[in-house]
């Protein structure tokens, strides 16, 4: 079954708060999102990092688990931005 999250709001950054089984996801979302060559590629995956805040809205992670989420989040942001796409920029 899977971990549900929330958002939370965690030094200014808003990220998917995710149970350990969903950190996975997450990391994998990291991985394809710092692979994307083009906009094409980094939209969908801004569109998946979103379906996973949605996905797993109702956890309550730890705070270690909290930060570790946010650098994964962190790390893929930062390759998203560098083909021209924020995540938390309004679509």
């Amino acid at each position: 079954m899977k971990a549900l999250c929330s958002i939370a709001l965690m030094g200014g950054l808003l990220l998917p708060a995710c149970a350990k089984d969903s950190r996975s996801e997450l990391d994998s979302w990291r991985i394809s999102a710092c692979k994307c060559q083009d906009q094409a590629c980094a939209r969908k995956a801004r569109d998946r990092f979103w379906k996973l805040v949605q996905d797993y809205r109702d956890d309550q992670p730890s705070k270690a688990e909290a930060r570790t989420l946010n650098d994964i989040v962190e790390q893929g942001t930062t390759c998203l931005s560098g083909l021209g796409i924020d995540i938390y920029a309004p679509r």
